[in-house]
């Protein structure tokens, strides 16, 4: 199913995706000449060219912005909704790690067995009392997988035209390399005539 949904977001992306011949798209900044080749792959985002031509075509587009700012937001809300729960359940598992330790120096077996029957009745508990609390993290985890991967393919649907263009545009001349190889064919020649 989660295949489907992602096949289906690449073809309504591509689809949205137009060459218009008339008026061609300028060079992204990060593809042109001028740039060095630390400033093409430096970003906020990290050192990726994907990312690099992303945040451009993103800067010339308001939905995509919103849509950038969205994605960060839920992200943020995310971390700090999780923190609330995991803290609390920090120190639920915390107690129990160190009650458990506690119990296990009891020297009388009677009375260890006492503890180890609480402890366990008190764990099996907080289990049921966190048990919706835990499905709905790993729910949002997955949420939040599936939204990374929707992004990371609309980003690649959003910036291949543009690299498309710069590969079609910008193919250097290959006669240096022809000459290249033929230089070395003559100097392999003539090293193998010295043996």
């Amino acid at each position: 199913m989660k295949n489907l949904v992602m096949a289906g977001l690449l073809l309504s992306l591509g689809g949205c995706v137009r060459n218009n011949s008339d008026n061609p798209p300028e060079t992204p900044k990060v593809l042109q000449k001028e740039q060095s080749v630390v400033s093409e792959l430096k970003s906020y985002r990290g050192e990726s060219l994907l990312e690099k031509l992303y945040e451009e075509i993103m800067s010339h587009d308001a939905a995509l912005e919103q849509l950038d700012d969205a994605v960060l937001r839920i992200e943020k809300y995310g971390a700090d909704s999780a923190e609330a729960f995991n803290s609390y359940y920090g120190k639920c598992r915390q107690y129990y790690r160190e009650a458990q330790q506690a119990a296990d120096g009891i020297s009388d077996s009677s009375v260890k067995r006492q503890a180890y029957a609480l402890l366990a009745a008190g764990d099996n508990r907080l289990q049921a009392l966190v048990a919706t609390d835990t499905l709905l993290l790993l729910q949002a985890a997955q949420r939040k997988q599936t939204l990374q991967d929707a992004y990371t393919v609309m980003k690649i649907v959003k910036t291949l035209p543009a690299i498309e263009r710069f590969a079609a545009g910008n193919h250097p001349d290959s006669q240096p390399l022809v000459g290249l190889v033929k230089q070395y064919d003559q100097l392999i020649s003539k090293v193998r005539q010295q043996k």
